[in-house]
């Protein structure tokens, strides 16, 4: 499955005033391009939570971007949310954590099933 870029998604949505559906789009897929392109050589806590963290920075510039519309809020708002949900329930703490490789594939199978990115080919 091809993600476009933070960058890229944030061109669509300068670019484009009044395509809803494709601005909308873009900010799905460069949240989860830029949790997808999270590089760590650990599985600590800390690195969950840096995962939390770029997610976080890619809300704000993508809402920001749009100027706060609010259906590109919205979608980023859930995917953000789902992010830090699944962390929260997937945690016990000072010994288990969900690693940031799952809760990006968290994030793409929620998102597939949303029917907001296309799932990869078989």
């Amino acid at each position: 499955m091809k993600l476009i870029s933070l960058d890229e998604a944030l061109k669509i949505i300068t670019n484009n005033p009044g395509e809803s559906k494709l601005r909308t789009s873009s900010a799905v897929q460069g949240m989860l391009s830029e949790a997808s392109d999270f590089k760590s050589d650990n599985e600590y806590y800390v690195d969950t939570l840096a995962l939390l963290d770029k997610l976080s920075l890619a809300k704000v510039k993508i809402d920001k971007t749009s100027c706060h519309d609010i259906e590109i809020v919205k979608v980023t708002a859930d995917i953000l949310y789902s992010a830090q949900l699944y962390v929260d329930e997937e945690t016990i703490p000072c010994t288990e954590w969900p690693t940031p490789k799952e809760v990006v594939d968290h994030l793409i199978k929620e998102n597939i099933s949303r029917g907001q990115i296309e799932p990869p080919p078989v």
